[in-house]
């Protein structure tokens, strides 16, 4: 495959495509050739010009071609040739060299973390400012208002390079609106879980069904959950779901986000499509507004270039640093420097877990020490490695005694009645004071400090109370939860505190996973 011309370009190797036999599609990294040097990398779609029960294949690839070719705008991927060869229509569009927000998802929620604010507006901002020059798109000769439809605004089709401007690719599907035949009757055209309702249902599809979509990976942007994971329901069912969502709305999910944010996605995820009042553009400004996209930019390429760094890890073994001797191994693997298939969520699923990242034995082993040693230096790694593995399974099992104890000390405050507790308080103030004596008096022993609270799991938080407000009670929800200084274990979302008796009622979020402090109003 490595050197195959396709017309002017030559391949470097495949990276996608289909095995459909009745729709053969295959991607090529390709290299265009120019005089005194000239080389840029660029992707070959390749696909036959017709297919035998579908004689309008061909227009399908020359329509997604026209697309391409009506927009031009810097957060989309451009096309730069459309020709014919070897049986094949073949497209030449830009080469981003990064990875697909998918992959960058999957690689943050496997190290269990979410990507700061400052980038996810960046990203959303980019993805609506290509949707608001689709939506604006018009014929390149007569001037023609005709919006282009992406109706597959995904994750997988947002491109992010490592400098961070991240661009929407794969209109495949778009719609050309005034062309009545872009659409077939009972057939669903966009991704599972990032589906319209009304693309469900089969209602005319619109420029607001894209802002439905992009709203979608805007949500598991700030939220770092996916919307609608399947999780094995069966595909009428999961249909269903998305036809009628009942999605957690943003202002309980997070309510930390700028006003005017959460306002717009109010409007963008509505169900109703003539209710979804906001345009692609709208959000871009808002998004301008509340936050400096630049600065989310650096940050974005930040993130990427330490995970780059970890897949660079992961990926890549050094070799030792004196060689003598090369012994080949009874079983063959793939030798050093070979890349994974999923370098990138490897490399920070590694990470995440604080592992060291070790490969396989490789092929031919290289040993600079006597092979008499070899055993010795095999029982060493192996006992090292158990009593790594034995201190992961202590600190483990720690963390979960410290939940356990915090949460069996939290349901048993809570389940004392309330003049059991006062009674035990009124006890506690009338001990006799002893009598004084002639020796000098014992100094106070000293305030113990707050034992910080363990790990929470995912679906709960800690709330954390003020030590200043030791002599008071905390109600949550209206029942007493704990005395001042004590951190309390509550299921994750909105709740009601008040710090004493005489204390004001305050709205509290406690975070999934983590704690939040609250401080006593009178």
């Amino acid at each position: 495959m490595h050197g195959r011309k396709i017309g002017a370009y030559r391949v470097v190797r495949q990276i996608g495509g289909t095995t459909d036999d009745r729709e053969a599609r295959h991607v090529f990294l390709a290299i265009a050739q120019g005089p005194a040097g000239f080389e840029r990398a660029v992707v070959l779609k390749c696909q036959p010009v017709a297919a035998a029960d579908d004689p309008s294949f061909a227009d399908r690839v020359v329509r997604e071609a026209t697309v391409y070719a009506r927009l031009t705008h810097p957060a989309i991927v451009q096309l730069f040739d459309l020709f014919e060869a070897e049986g094949n229509i073949v497209m030449v569009r830009e080469y981003v060299h990064g990875v697909a927000l998918s992959e960058l998802l999957v690689a943050l929620r496997r190290a269990r973390m979410r990507l700061p604010d400052p980038a996810s507006f960046f990203l959303i901002a980019r993805i609506f400012d290509a949707l608001a020059a689709a939506h604006a798109a018009r014929h390149p000769v007569s001037g023609e208002f005709t919006p282009v439809i992406h109706r597959d605004v995904t994750p997988a089709n947002v491109l992010v390079p490592w400098d961070g401007y991240a661009k929407l690719s794969d209109f495949g599907m778009a719609k050309l609106l005034g062309r009545t035949h872009d659409s077939a009757v009972g057939i669903i055209k966009g991704s599972f879980g990032y589906l319209a309702p009304e693309q469900v249902l089969g209602d005319p599809i619109t420029v607001r069904t894209d802002l439905y979509g992009a709203a979608l990976v805007a949500r598991e942007l700030l939220t770092g959950c996916e919307t609608f994971p399947r999780e094995g329901m069966p595909e009428l069912e999961y249909l269903q779901r998305m036809a009628e969502p009942r999605l957690l709305p943003l202002d309980i999910a997070r309510p930390d986000l700028p006003a005017p944010v959460l306002d717009v996605f109010r409007a963008a995820l509505e169900p109703d499509s003539d209710r979804r009042a906001v345009s692609a553009m709208t959000i871009v400004d808002v998004l301008r507004s509340v936050s400096d996209l630049e600065r989310g930019r650096r940050v974005l390429v930040d993130v990427l270039t330490r995970l780059r760094e970890q897949s660079r890890r992961v990926t890549y073994e050094q070799p030792p640093p004196r060689v003598q001797r090369i012994e080949p191994a009874e079983d063959p693997t793939p030798p050093h420097g070979v890349k994974s298939s999923r370098p990138f969520a490897a490399a920070v699923e590694h990470a995440g877990r604080g592992a060291i990242a070790r490969h396989p034995t490789p092929g031919p082993t290289v040993s600079s020490v006597p092979p008499a040693s070899v055993p010795a230096l095999a029982r060493r790694e192996t006992i090292r490695s158990l009593r790594s593995r034995r201190r992961a399974l202590t600190r483990g099992a720690l963390v979960l005694v410290a939940a356990l104890s915090t949460a069996l000390g939290y349901f048993v405050a809570r389940s004392l009645p309330q003049p059991a507790l006062e009674m035990a308080a009124m006890v506690a103030a009338a001990k006799p004071v002893p009598a004084a004596s002639s020796a000098p008096p014992k100094p106070a022993p000293p305030t113990p400090k707050p034992v910080p609270t363990a790990i929470a799991p995912l679906d709960k938080g800690y709330l954390r109370t003020p030590i200043k407000a030791k002599h008071h009670r905390i109600f949550v929800d209206g029942r007493f939860a704990c005395v001042g200084g004590e951190s309390v274990l509550l299921p994750c979302g909105p709740h009601e505190v008040k710090v004493g008796s005489a204390g004001k009622k305050q709205q509290v979020f406690v975070p999934c996973g983590g704690e939040i402090a609250v401080a006593p109003k009178w």
